[in-house]
């Protein structure tokens, strides 16, 4: 089993909105940041609503304080079965 840690909630002092999610995806872990898969729309739909870019993890993390929206995986700490390749020679 390898011990997977997931991210710290992205919160803001006057957050009105709280996205919970389950735990990150491997994409997401790689590039460190949630949602980051590009087959996921989260950050497209946000981009259409706020009229807002999200291109970079700044704009990103701009993008959230300025819709006042919280983000939090629930699963902080998880673990992931690594599977082995069984050889026949």
């Amino acid at each position: 089993m390898e011990r997977i840690i997931g991210f710290e909630p992205i919160v803001h002092g006057d957050d009105t909105i709280l996205i919970l999610g389950s735990m990150p995806s491997e994409e997401s872990l790689k590039q460190n940041m949630y949602y980051a898969n590009k087959t996921n729309r989260f950050w497209k739909i946000l981009t259409s609503l706020y009229q807002r870019p999200s291109n970079t993890l700044e704009e990103k993390f701009a993008l959230l304080e300025y819709a006042h929206i919280a983000l939090w995986d629930i699963i902080h700490v998880f673990a992931k079965q690594v599977r082995m390749r069984k050889f026949v020679m």
